[in-house]
């Protein structure tokens, strides 16, 4: 704890107050901190350690998942990865691709209702997305997209189309 004794040194001609902030420690508390400090250490190390074996739990559980086969994973729900897909290919047909915001939890939508999976597993899009136009006004634009949804996170996309 600093030692805030205040002295006046008389050499300025204001009166003006010096503080000095010289730490001292009592000779009793010497050994407590090397201790503390030590104590430190080990906390510090335990924390690493604890947090290597969990990061290698969870590497194993990734690393032994079983192989989902293709038939399953047509008969999963994948109206976010269409939609998220569907996204990706008409940012591609905007004029202003990186202005464009998409329809989602914050405005209080779930994409999800915007899939809508067919018979044959492809999906069906449609959504809309708020981007600017050719002289920098933001407008909303209706699109569709028709696509099937691969494992390989490469969709193809069977015919897709704004709606001004």
């Amino acid at each position: 704890m600093p030692d805030f004794s205040f002295l006046d040194d008389g050499a300025d001609n204001a009166g003006g107050i010096r503080i000095n902030t010289t730490a001292r420690r009592p000779s009793a508390q010497q050994g407590k901190s090397s201790s503390k400090e030590s104590w430190n250490a080990v906390r510090t190390v335990l924390s690493w350690a604890i947090a290597a074996v969990m990061i290698g739990g969870c590497w194993h559980w990734v690393a032994n998942l079983p192989e989902q086969t293709e038939e399953q994973f047509r008969a999963d729900d994948n109206r976010v990865l269409a939609v998220v897909n569907a996204q990706s290919h008409v940012k591609t047909m905007l004029r202003s691709p990186r202005s464009a915001k998409w329809p989602g939890i914050m405005d209080g939508v779930d994409i999800r209702n915007h899939a809508t999976k067919q018979g044959d597993g492809t999906y069906i899009v449609r959504s809309w997305v708020d981007a600017d136009n050719a002289f920098g006004a933001s407008i909303r634009t209706w699109y569709v997209v028709h696509l099937r949804v691969n494992r390989n996170g490469i969709p193809d996309i069977l015919s897709a189309g704004l709606i001004e």
